[in-house]
């Protein structure tokens, strides 16, 4: 008889405390664009909890607080 194991991982952010079963990433790919004349950009955001080592970081949370940054500048620069 043979008896199989099934091992399900749960990850949770610590940032806003969402639980999910799809592994954490450190980077956000958000843009990526291939010209046909060989022309490649990628717009990629490292991110880190600064006081946290090994912290889990969904990609909700990464985006939120982008927007936030992304609002901070454009009122800075008079948007």
């Amino acid at each position: 008889m043979v008896i199989h194991t099934h091992t399900e991982y749960t990850y949770q952010c610590d940032m806003c405390q969402k639980k999910s079963n799809k592994a954490p990433s450190d980077i956000l790919n958000i843009f990526h664009f291939q010209h046909p004349d060989s022309i490649k950009l990628d717009l990629k955001i490292n991110f880190s909890y600064e006081w946290v080592t090994n912290a889990i970081i969904c990609d909700d949370c990464v985006i939120k607080y982008l927007k936030k940054f992304i609002e901070k500048q454009e009122l800075e620069n008079g948007k």
